[in-house]
C-alpha cells in the first residue's frame, strides 16, 4: 500500500540515543547526541539513497570515572570523540535493534567503504562536535610519545594513543600565550603543566554553531547541526538563516515560539531560537565545520525559486552582508560536489513556514479577519512524561514519501500534518522536496474536505491508546519492569486518505537496559492494527488478510448462485502474492537466512504497492 521506494522511517531517532549508545558506545568516555539525525547515503550501485539515522561518536569527560577526573585526563589524554554509527531508518533487526550501516570502532560499514574511493584516507576523529571538552591541549614535537587517547583496544595497555596534526586551534607553545590562556580559562595548570610543550595548540569554541557564529555573527543558525561523511571527513552541516524586522508591509513573527517543537523543549542536541520578532527570514547559507580540524566554510545558497523568479535570485540581505564582511561567504559553486547530495531543506525554516500556511492559506479577506478558517500544528501526542506536557507542538518529519499519496516518485522530504483550530481534525498535508536539484524547496499542500472528519494526530493517538483491543497489551507491556516508549507518530497520504504510523519501543528497568523497537502502530480509515511486523500491521489496516471472494451463498436446499467477487482479479493476484512471499519472509527469518528474508520483504514491498494500485483501479 505504500509506493515503491518510499521509505517509511521506523527507527525514531529521538527514542534511539540510548541504544546506540548502549550498543555503540564501546567505551563510558564516548556518547551521542540525545536526538540523532536524519541523512541519506548511496549504499547500493543502483536504486535510491537511503534515509538512516546518524550520530557521531563524541568524547564525553562525564562517562569517566571520579578516579580518572584529573587535569591531564580532562585537558591532554581524553580530547576527541571517534567515528560515526548510521542505522537504516526504514528498518530494524529481528531482535528489535538497529539495523546498522556503520559501526564499531575502528568505524566499519558501508559508509566507510563509500570513503575509500577518495584521494585521501577516511578521518574519523571528531575533535570539533556537540559534546566537546571546554578546552583539549593537543600536539606535540616529531618524535614525542603520543599521549592523546585515540582508540581503546585489549592490548595491556587497554588503548591506542595519537597526537592531534589537524592544525586546527591555536598554538600556544610561548610561554606568552600559556600566560594568556591561563588568565582567560582561570586555569594556572595551562601554564605550569609539563604537558604543555613548544608544539602544543588550544583548541576551544568546539561546538560547531558557536564555531559559524564566530565566523559570521550576523547569521541565524538553524538550531539542529547534523554530522554527514564525505570526501573522507567528518563534517558538521549548520543552516544559516539572513533575518529582519524591517521588511516593508509583513507581518512580524517570533522566531521563538514558531520554531518551538517537542524536540528544543525536549533535547539538548536541537537548540531552540533566540526571542525576537521577524519577518523576513531565508536560507541564504550553507555552512561546514570540519570535525577534525574545525575549519569553517561558508556557502551562498541560492536555491530559492517562485513563479514570478524561475531563476534563483541571490539573497539581498546576504549580499549587504557580504559587502560589510568581504571573503567569508564563498559561492554556491564552490559547494564540494560529494557534499550537495547531504544538504536538506532547513527544519527551523520550515517550521516558521508551516505556521505561516496555517493562515495564509486563507483566501477570503472576511474568513482571514474573522480566524474561523486557520489552521494549528498539531501538538506532539506522544509526549508522556516530565515537566513537558503534551501541549507542546509537534515536530516536522523527514522521511522518503510520495507528496501526494503515491502517484509521485517518493522524495526525501521535511513533512508535517495541520489541523483544525481545536487541534483535532486533520486539515492538510505539507511536504517540502528536501533533496538539492530542480525541485528542491517544492512544497505541496494536500487539503482535507471540510466534511471529510479526518482524525488529526492527537485523535489518532487517542484512539490507539484507549482501543479495547490494543489497550490491554500495553498494559502488559508496562509491567514487570518495562516500559512503553511511543515513537514518532507519522502522517502519511495515501490512496486519498490518511495512514498513521507509530513505533513502539519497549525498555527494561535499570541502568543498562535501552529501548527496542517492539511493535508498530498503524491506522487508516478507522482501522487501527499493533503488530509486531510493519508489513503484518499494514495488511491488516488495508484489509490484505482475509480479502478473500465471499464464499458460495446458498438457501432452501438448493443450489445457490455464487456471489461475484468484490475484488478484481488483478487485486486477488496481488493479494495472493503478498501471502505468498509474507510466507517464505518469515520461513527464511526463522531459519537465519537473513539475506533471503531481505529478498523476500522487498518482493512484499512490490506486492503492496500492486495491491494498491490494484484497489485504486477496482474502487
Amino acid at each position: 500500500a505504500v509506493a515503491r521506494d518510499a521509505q517509511l522511517r521506523v527507527l525514531d531517532p529521538n527514542v534511539v540515543s540510548q541504544t546506540f549508545e548502549q550498543l555503540q558506545q564501546q567505551r563510558s568516555f564516548y556518547a551521542f547526541e540525545d536526538s540523532l539525525d536524519v541523512d541519506r547515503y548511496q549504499l547500493t550501485k543502483s536504486g535510491p539513497p537511503t534515509d538512516v539515522v546518524i550520530g557521531s561518536r563524541n568524547i564525553s569527560l562525564g562517562g569517566l570515572q571520579p578516579n580518572q577526573r584529573n587535569w591531564i585526563n580532562d585537558h591532554l589524554v581524553y580530547t576527541h570523540g571517534y567515528g560515526v554509527v548510521a542505522a537504516q531508518a526504514d528498518s530494524a533487526q529481528a531482535d528489535g535493534s538497529p539495523d546498522f550501516v556503520e559501526s564499531d570502532l575502528p568505524p566499519s560499514g558501508e559508509i566507510s567503504k563509500l570513503q575509500t574511493t577518495t584521494k585521501q584516507s577516511f578521518e574519523p576523529r571528531i575533535y570539533f562536535g556537540d559534546s566537546a571538552p571546554n578546552y583539549s591541549i593537543v600536539g606535540a614535537p616529531s618524535g614525542t610519545r603520543p599521549r592523546e587517547l585515540d582508540l581503546p583496544n585489549d592490548t595491556s595497555t587497554g588503548q591506542i594513543n595519537t597526537t592531534y596534526r589537524g592544525g586546527g586551534g591555536v598554538p600556544i607553545g610561548s610561554l606568552f600565550r600559556q600566560l594568556l590562556y591561563a588568565w582567560k580559562f582561570k586555569d594556572k595548570n595551562i601554564l605550569l603543566s609539563s604537558g604543555v610543550n613548544s608544539a602544543s595548540r588550544i583548541l576551544y569554541i568546539r561546538d560547531p554553531r558557536a564555531r559559524v557564529a564566530k565566523v559570521a555573527p550576523w547569521l541565524t543558525l538553524d538550531g539542529d547541526p547534523y554530522p554527514v561523511v564525505v570526501d573522507g571527513q567528518v563534517l558538521w552541516v549548520v543552516d544559516g538563516y539572513t533575518t529582519t524586522d524591517g521588511f516593508p508591509y509583513s507581518e512580524q513573527e517570533s522566531l521563538s515560539s514558531s520554531t518551538r517543537t517537542s524536540l528544543n523543549a525536549t533535547t539538548q542536541a536541537v537548540a531552540s531560537q533566540r526571542n525576537a520578532q521577524i519577518n523576513y527570514i531565508r536560507n541564504s547559507v550553507k555552512a561546514t565545520v570540519n570535525a577534525y580540524t574545525g575549519q569553517v566554510n561558508v556557502y551562498a545558497w541560492n536555491q530559492v525559486k517562485t513563479p514570478a523568479t524561475p531563476t534563483p535570485q541571490p539573497d539581498p540581505v546576504l549580499r549587504t552582508w557580504e559587502k560589510a564582511f568581504p571573503g567569508v561567504v564563498q559561492p554556491q559553486s564552490a559547494i564540494p560536489s560529494d557534499l550537495i547530495p547531504h544538504l536538506r531543506y532547513p527544519e527551523d525554516l520550515f517550521n516558521i513556514q508551516r505556521t505561516l500556511i496555517a493562515h495564509y492559506h486563507v483566501t477570503n479577506p472576511r474568513s482571514f479577519y474573522n480566524g474561523t478558517e486557520f489552521w494549528n500544528v498539531p501538538y506532539d501526542p506522544t509526549l508522556q512524561q516530565g515537566p513537558i506536557t503534551s501541549t507542546v507542538p509537534q515536530p516536522s518529519y523527514y522521511l522518503t514519501m510520495s507528496p501526494d499519496g503515491g502517484t509521485t516518485t517518493p522524495v526525501f522530504s521535511l513533512t508535517s500534518p495541520l489541523v483544525s483550530l481545536s487541534r483535532r481534525n486533520l486539515t492538510a498535508y505539507l511536504s517540502v522536496d528536501s533533496q538539492p536539484g530542480s525541485d528542491y524547496g517544492k512544497f505541496t499542500l494536500l487539503t482535507v474536505p471540510a466534511n471529510a472528519g479526518l482524525p488529526g494526530p492527537g485523535q489518532v493517538q487517542n484512539e490507539l491508546d484507549t482501543n479495547t483491543t490494543i489497550s490491554p497489551q500495553f498494559t502488559l507491556l508496562n509491567s514487570g519492569g518495562s516500559k512503553i516508549i511511543k515513537g514518532n507518530l507519522l502522517t502519511l497520504p495515501i490512496a486519498g486518505s490518511m495512514l498513521y504510523v507509530e513505533p513502539l519501543y519497549v525498555q527494561a528497568s535499570g541502568g543498562q537496559t535501552f529501548p527496542v523497537l517492539r511493535k508498530f502502530l498503524v491506522y487508516s480509515n478507522g482501522n487501527a492494527a499493533y503488530e509486531s511486523t510493519l508489513n503484518t500491521a499494514l495488511n491488516i489496516v488495508f484489509g490484505v488478510k482475509g480479502a478473500t471472494p465471499p464464499p458460495v451463498a446458498t438457501g432452501g436446499g438448493a443450489t445457490g448462485t455464487p456471489t461475484p467477487p468484490v475484488t478484481s482479479t488483478a487485486l486477488q493476484d496481488a493479494i495472493a502474492a503478498a501471502q505468498r512471499d509474507e510466507a517464505r519472509a518469515e520461513t527464511a527469518l526463522r531459519g537465519g537466512d537473513f539475506a533471503a528474508y531481505g529478498r523476500w520483504e522487498a518482493a512484499l514491498k512490490r506486492d503492496l504497492k500492486r495491491i494498491a494500485d490494484a484497489a485504486h483501479g477496482s474502487s
